[in-house]
């Protein structure tokens, strides 16, 4: 049985390009966040580092929202995908480098093959972070300075809303945006009823979900909330 609402459970709310797509599509939805982000202190050293970067890689709009107050403008800019590159854009930041993929190892690998030559590179993340790409960064001789930005905790309001849609009788679809985010909502034990189904955004949220024995219903051909919603509007039609 298809879903006639689709539930978001990522901290933002549904982009203006894909509201529009459900009220063209005649889709029902809510916003029920299950994370938050809350910023960690600044480091001391940041001040230092922000002197001799080259670059700032963003893997996500939460750091481009935390980190606006740090650019400069001789920084060049690399962004994970085309979401967090619109973000860039929208705070009229120029992107030096855009990933065709939204998979953090990919995004590494497509910007080495780029730029060979040592390059100083500022790397916020979140404390939940993979610590594999700085990694890779500096295996490819790079200076890099990764630190936990900003931290994800549970949104206890959202929670709440939460156990309140689980009891909903018509069919709906939950979209999970990071496996931080199906994290909570295990750990909380909550479960959804039969009647209710799973989308996913990508492979990494996909096994976060499918390591507890939970089904998953839908998952975009590449990483994008566009695509997922797509994808669900295209089963319910």
């Amino acid at each position: 049985m298809v879903g006639s609402l689709i539930i978001f459970t990522r901290e933002q709310k549904p982009s203006v390009e894909l509201q529009t797509l459900l009220e063209q599509k005649q889709v029902g939805w809510l916003h029920a966040p299950l994370i938050c982000t809350q910023g960690n202190p600044v480091p001391p050293i940041l001040n230092e580092k922000l002197k001799k970067a080259d670059w700032v890689f963003f893997t996500s709009a939460n750091t481009v929202q935390l980190f606006l107050p740090y650019l400069k403008p001789d920084f060049k800019i690399a962004s994970i995908g085309s979401q967090t590159s619109k973000l860039l854009k929208e705070h009229h930041i120029d992107v030096t480098f855009e990933s065709t993929s939204q998979y953090g190892i990919d995004f590494i690998k497509e910007w080495g093959s780029q730029y060979g030559e040592h390059q100083s590179i500022l790397f916020p993340h979140s404390d939940l972070a993979n610590p594999i790409y700085p990694k890779m960064l500096q295996e490819l001789g790079h200076d890099v300075y990764a630190w936990p930005l900003y931290q994800t905790v549970a949104n206890q309001e959202g929670i709440a809303k939460i156990r309140e849609l689980l009891s909903l009788k018509e069919p709906c679809v939950w979209t999970f945006a990071s496996p931080s985010a199906w994290d909570v909502f295990y750990q909380e034990g909550l479960s959804l009823p039969k009647h209710h189904q799973i989308g996913v955004i990508g492979e990494t949220t996909a096994k976060a979900v499918l390591d507890c024995g939970v089904s998953v219903n839908y998952i975009p051909s590449s990483p994008s909330m566009v695509k997922l919603v797509e994808l669900i509007i295209k089963e319910m039609q």
